[in-house]
């Protein structure tokens, strides 16, 4: 990052692109607390760039967000997640497969956060979304519904869990054989 900074400068989309490998890198190392780091090095820069509401930005509310959750900073996690949704609703709109990872990332957050009642809120709504935007036997819908059936299974709500997950192999018996 320092050469492609020094050499194209600090915005550019190569330099942004080798920060965020990087912070990639630290985050699958195990080295959290760098890689939030990086990916805010590139945040701030892609904002200054870009402008507040840019798809990048998101990604890259996105990117600091898992980091800090990784890093054991769930109310922090939260907070970038909520604004990255929040501007992904306002730019992309409500159903929008971008809008609807940045909801998924947010219920996980909550999930990891033990606040398993908002996370299955939010899942049970991506879910919904999901499946009147892209269908039930779309990958990502089936991904969801198995999300919200673990959330519902760390709930302690068997019933619930069972169902969806009944339903996920139903549809990946159907879909992959």
């Amino acid at each position: 990052t320092a050469v492609s900074e020094r050499l194209l400068g600090a915005a550019h989309e190569d330099t942004l692109a080798a920060g965020n490998r990087l912070a990639e890198a630290f985050l699958a190392g195990g080295r959290v607390g760098e890689a939030v780091s990086a990916f805010q090095w590139v945040l701030s820069r892609q904002a200054r760039a870009l402008g507040p509401e840019h798809p990048s930005i998101i990604a890259g509310q996105i990117n600091v967000g898992r980091a800090l959750a990784a890093a054991g900073e769930p109310s922090e996690a939260l907070s970038v997640l909520a604004e990255a949704l929040a501007v992904c609703e306002r730019v992309r709109g409500e159903a929008h497969p971008e809008t609807l990872s940045a909801r998924e990332e947010l219920a996980a957050a909550y999930s990891s956060a033990g606040r398993l009642g908002d996370a299955i809120k939010l899942y049970q709504r991506t879910l919904e979304e999901r499946e009147r935007a892209q269908g039930g036997r779309h990958p990502d819908t089936i991904t969801t519904r198995q999300l919200l059936g673990d959330a519902y299974l760390a709930d302690g709500q068997g019933k619930q869990a069972l169902a969806q997950h009944k339903k996920v192999l139903a549809d990946r018996e159907r879909t992959v054989g």
